[in-house]
């Protein structure tokens, strides 16, 4: 395939089969396909027929699925050996010399045989005589050439003689009903029918032949196109073709699904062998060996010229549209076009086309001519319409409708489509609950549990959460209004680990683009009416009492419900410096939020601690109620929920703006893509210098991204519209973690230590060494206490006078065993541990 090969869409002629010229074939998609077919046709004409023994075959397929182009590359290789006077004057097409050699040949068709409209009194071999009579008798009645009479006669001749050979094979019924000789003798005359078509075909090349001094070198071409897709007749078919049409002179080209004729084969051996197989007499193994034995003699490997599959291609070929009134469009590479064609026309965003874009030719035409018949939608300098019109426009409609109705109907199962158009139709507050219900009931993810569970625990604390925390996502009992978008995106991860098949793959991309769907059309209506409520941008902490009866959420939010991510599935947050204690959504002292807030301010910032608290935490008071982890089973909402306390700490969530802060017409910051709340979400923090916070910068990377991946032009730069109140809230948490690592404000983020539950934790761990009563060997005493003393010291929350406290004491005992050894030789190792847990439950050097 040419470095830069093009598709060109015409408009008006899309749903014919698109035939290029010899001077498109360079720069076709199909360019190596074209290169083999014409190797194979020099390949076929040098042996002149000569080789008429078993491995003779002129047979050229051109291979792949529906949808694929075999059609269009097999019609525009035959149309190039047939406009013989382009063949042989080419300069744009680099042939080598034995293929440039076909331009000393006639090729002449009698057009593309259909077997699909074939029926059972129909015959392909009858077929195509038919054909090559009806054209010369055209021949003779529309030409007044002088041509040769006895050759007339003879070709007339040949053809009823072909004709009743056929008939006598089709029916040999009706020839055993005549008197027994004239019966015989023609049953013996229809065994020469191949000599005879030979002949014929023969006769009738050279008297249409036009061209004195190539007379002996007409060729017929035959296009057979999709024989495979006639299921009952395929196999007679292509016996007939393999009996009667492997001759010299002939050129057989085929568009067709190996793989289908394949199975029609074998299908018919299983036939025909069934007795056998029921007998035992022969087995499975031997029928499939017989027909790809079958299939290799009608189509030799060489002579498959498989079309490329479309993802192989999206990111290499480009696209060009031409209209009817003569203007182009002269697009980027497939994946790019596609991706920025949806864009303009419905201001959905595609980050990524490897599924969106269909895996076939004709699917990728369909959608790109129902793309740029459509008006822009979007301008990439500014916004031309509101989100709201948009979603009501006719291009927004017929895209869902290319969704639901076509995309959709191809790719996934009636499970999953029946899944997903159930999801469109439930409440937005039970979408979530229901859509990782159906995914639990597709996989049975947690069937695999009980087994896993043991290995993740012995792997790791991470694990084992992971674990635990997806029973607590799908328990059946869970309120659908407390499950959020945060805890879909962690079961979609967890089939995506498990699930490998391409289909499976393609239900969870189909979904997390269903959602973009929705969250782009609820976040437009929630536009749209805040607009009309008038609601205010921000509501001050001091007003959230007054106002908890009044607030309401939109079905964006309750869509999102709460959290955009899951802690312990994505890390955004570096891990605090001297803990390593986790900071993802985490609680914040109030009043040391607010005493930050009033320094700031001295420095000419407008924000106050207010703004902060309201944009980043999910209902501030309710942080122990999250994080006992049962909310999802709550009847109330638990973002919703009433507290008329005045809360001293709020549970901060790094991506809680983008569930609280109000909808406006004018800002970009909101989810309405999946694929790009991943991006965010997968931004490796450990790459960025010395930040905890990435999410923003990962915003207006994203945004700014797009400018490359949709291939937009100088003049077509897109304008993210800045969210002052947003920068500044993003500006003074930089400078929070400026000075905590200058050391000048060290526990606005600090982990609080829950000094019972690391005592607990400890504790544990000791227990779990399983060290036994009585040891006399003094080496195990001593990895004994270094195991202890290991745990100890890799725990980041104990302070450092601590582990010295606690390791001197156990060092001591360690001595004062091994004094015990030398006395007595034996040693109760578990009294001296019962020791160390005292020591560890009084001591209070935590941190």
């Amino acid at each position: 395939m040419a470095d830069e090969s093009v598709i060109k869409i015409n408009l008006g002629e899309e749903y014919k089969a698109k035939v290029e010229k010899i001077n498109e074939f360079e720069k076709s998609v199909f360019n190596e396909v074209y290169l083999k077919a014409f190797k194979n046709t020099a390949e076929i004409l040098k042996s002149k027929g000569i080789e008429l023994h078993e491995n003779y075959n002129n047979i050229i397929a051109f291979a792949g699925e529906r949808g694929t182009g075999k059609t269009s590359a097999m019609l525009s290789f035959a149309g190039v050996l047939k406009d013989n006077d382009k063949l042989k004057n080419n300069k744009d097409y680099n042939l080598s010399v034995e293929d440039k050699k076909l331009s000393s040949y006639n090729f002449c068709s009698v057009g593309v045989i259909d077997p699909a409209l074939l029926s059972g009194n129909s015959n392909i071999l009858e077929i195509i005589i038919a054909k090559m009579f009806q054209t010369f008798k055209n021949d003779i009645e529309t030409k007044n050439e002088v041509k040769n009479e006895n050759l007339k006669r003879e070709i007339i001749g040949s053809f009823e003689k072909v004709y009743e050979n056929i008939k006598i094979i089709k029916d040999k019924r009706d020839v055993f009903e005549e008197e027994a000789l004239d019966a015989l003798l023609k049953i013996a005359e229809s065994t020469s029918l191949k000599s005879d078509v030979e002949k014929l075909i023969g006769s009738y090349l050279e008297f249409m032949n036009n061209d004195e001094k190539k007379e002996k070198n007409g060729i017929l071409v035959i296009e057979v196109d999709d024989i495979d897709l006639n299921t009952e007749y395929a196999y007679e078919m292509v016996e007939q073709i393999r009996k009667y049409l492997i001759i010299p002179k002939v050129v057989i080209l085929m568009a067709i699904k190996i793989e289908q004729l394949e199975q029609i084969v074998e299908r018919n051996y299983l036939k025909e062998f069934e007795s056998l197989l029921d007998k035992k007499a022969m087995s499975y193994d031997e029928i499939k060996n017989m027909t790809e034995k079958y299939l290799e003699k009608l189509i030799p490997l060489e002579r498959r010229l498989y079309l490329p599959k479309l993802e192989d291609i999206r990111m290499t070929s480009k696209v060009e549209v031409n209209y009817e009134n003569g203007n182009k469009i002269e697009g980027g590479i497939i994946d790019q076009f596609v991706r920025k064609q949806i864009y303009l026309k419905t201001d959905m965003i595609f980050i990524d086309g490897k599924y969106i874009i269909p895996d076939n030719l004709r699917g990728l035409v369909e959608l790109i001519v129902l793309l740029v018949k459509m008006e822009d939608v979007r301008d990439l300098k500014k916004r031309k319409k509101e989100r709201i019109e948009i979603i009501n426009s006719e291009n927004f409609i017929k895209f869902k409708e290319y969704i639901f109705e076509n995309w959709i109907k191809t790719y996934l199962t009636y499970q999953q489509q029946n899944a997903l158009k159930e999801l469109v139709k439930r409440d937005v507050t039970e979408r979530n609950k229901f859509i990782i219900n159906k995914i639990e009931d597709i996989y049975s993810l947690l069937d695999k549990d009980d087994e896993y569970r043991a290995r993740a625990r012995a792997r790791g604390k991470g694990d084992y959460e992971q674990e635990i925390e997806y029973q607590n996502i799908v328990n059946l009992n869970n309120n659908g209004a407390n499950v959020s978008l945060g805890d879909l995106l962690f079961v979609l991860n967890k089939a995506d680990r498990y699930k490998i098949e391409l289909q499976d793959k393609k239900f969870i991309y189909a979904i997390k683009m269903i959602y973009s769907i929705m969250l782009y059309e609820l976040y437009a209506k929630a536009v749209k009416e805040a607009k009309e409520a008038k609601f205010t941008k921000v509501i001050k902490v001091a007003e959230v009492e007054k106002a908890a009866a009044k607030k309401t959420y939109s079905d964006y939010q309750k869509l999102l419900g709460g959290y955009l991510y899951n802690p312990i599935e994505y890390k955004i947050m570096r891990k605090e410096q001297d803990s390593n204690e986790k900071r993802d959504r985490r609680d914040m002292k109030v009043d040391k939020i607010k005493s930050f807030s009033e320094e700031y301010k001295k420095n000419g910032s407008k924000l106050d601690a207010e703004e902060l608290l309201n944009k980043f935490n999910i209902k501030s008071s309710e942080f122990n109620f999250i994080k006992n982890n049962i909310y999802r089973k709550e009847k109330e909402v638990y973002y919703n929920k009433k507290d008329n306390s005045k809360p001293t700490k709020i549970q901060f969530d790094i991506l809680g703006f983008l569930f609280n802060r109000e909808p406006t017409s004018d800002s970009d910051f909101y989810i309405g893509n999946i694929e790009i709340l991943e991006r965010i979400l997968n931004e490796d923090y450990k790459a960025v210098n010395k930040s905890y916070f990435v999410h923003f910068k990962t915003f207006f990377k994203n945004f700014k991204e797009l400018e490359i991946n949709f291939n937009l032009g100088a003049d077509e730069k897109l304008e993210l519209k800045d969210d002052a109140q947003i920068c500044d809230i993003y500006n003074f948490i930089i400078d929070i973690e400026k000075k905590e690592l200058e050391g000048k404000f060290n526990d606005i983020f600090k982990v609080e230590v829950d000094i019972d539950k690391l005592i607990g934790e400890l504790i544990t761990e000791i227990d779990g060494l399983k060290i036994t009563n009585r040891i006399t060997n003094i080496n195990t005493i001593r990895n004994s206490f270094s195991n202890i003393k290991n745990i100890i010291e890799n725990n980041k929350k104990i302070s450092e006078d601590y582990k010295k406290e606690i390791i001197d004491f156990i060092e001591g005992k360690e001595t004062e065993a091994e004094e015990m050894k030398t006395e007595k030789g034996k040693i109760r190792i578990k009294d001296f541990v019962e020791k160390i847990k005292e020591k560890i439950n009084s001591t209070k050097g935590i941190e």
